[in-house]
């Protein structure tokens, strides 16, 4: 349904990334929110994984009524950990639609225990998308975001697993 993703390193660090209706209390690491639209910045979700410690990325839409350790990145801009983690962001966006703006929202690629993991966001199938990602997570909802056909074509950017993310998420009513 939703973009909601869980990471985990070797040193059990935990990422989740654009948590939507979480219905459980957990501690996370690194919390990565790609834009501000309710299904990927939803602020209950963020309260129920946050703890003293963890570190809160995304766009400054995002971050800017949350409380912590908040980072607000905009495409290009990354942080490095001393544990080893690189959080990077970049471009996700829609060509032929004004729902998503140029600037609006982001992509990360998370570089942890040398495996590279793009999590697109919701993004049309963009010609800044990373290549040479080890996993790719990738929205093909069809509305504001890629179709299956559009997402079939990142196999061109040269990756070794693909994780759909939004797909039949209007069904739902979290279609944005």
């Amino acid at each position: 349904m939703a973009g909601t993703f869980w990471l985990r390193d070797n040193r059990l660090k935990k990422i989740y990334i654009d948590p939507f209706l979480i219905n459980f209390s957990d501690s996370a690491d690194f919390i990565l929110l790609t834009h501000e639209h309710f299904d990927h910045c939803d602020k209950d979700s963020i309260r129920k994984l946050q703890n003293k410690n963890t570190e809160i990325i995304g766009t400054f839409g995002c971050i800017k009524n949350l409380s912590g350790h908040t980072n607000s990145l905009v495409a290009g801009e990354s942080i490095r950990y001393r544990d080893g983690i690189k959080i990077e962001a970049v471009e996700a966006y829609n060509i032929n639609e004004t729902y998503y703006p140029k600037g609006f929202g982001v992509g990360f690629l998370i570089i942890m225990d040398n495996v590279t993991i793009y999590h697109a966001g919701d993004t049309d199938f963009i010609p800044e998308m990373p290549k040479n990602m080890d996993i790719a997570l990738l929205p093909i909802g069809g509305k504001y975001t890629m179709d299956v056909n559009e997402a079939a074509a990142v196999r061109t950017i040269e990756l070794g697993i693909a994780v759909p993310m939004h797909y039949n998420s209007e069904r739902f009513g979290y279609g944005i």
